[in-house]
C-alpha cells in the first residue's frame, strides 16, 4: 500500500535488498528508506540531500 500511496506522488523506483526477515526499500531520488518486516513497514529513514552549493536540496513543498 505504501508503493501505491508514494507512486501517486511520482516516487516509484526502489532499491530492495534483503536481511533474515527484513526487506529495505531505498529511493535515492529522495534518499527514503523503508524498512518492512512481514510486508509491514516498521521503520522509515529520510536523509538530507545537499546539492552543489553545499545547500540542501528540499524535495517538497513548503507549506
Amino acid at each position: 500500500e505504501v508503493k501505491k500511496d508514494l507512486a501517486t506522488k511520482g516516487i516509484t523506483k526502489f532499491t530492495q535488498e534483503e536481511f533474515d526477515t527484513f526487506e529495505n526499500y531505498f529511493n535515492e531520488e529522495n534518499w527514503m528508506i523503508f524498512q518492512t518486516e512481514f510486508d509491514e513497514v516498521v521503520k522509515f529513514e529520510i536523509g538530507a540531500i545537499i546539492n552543489q552549493k553545499d545547500e540542501f536540496d528540499w524535495k517538497f513543498g513548503k507549506k
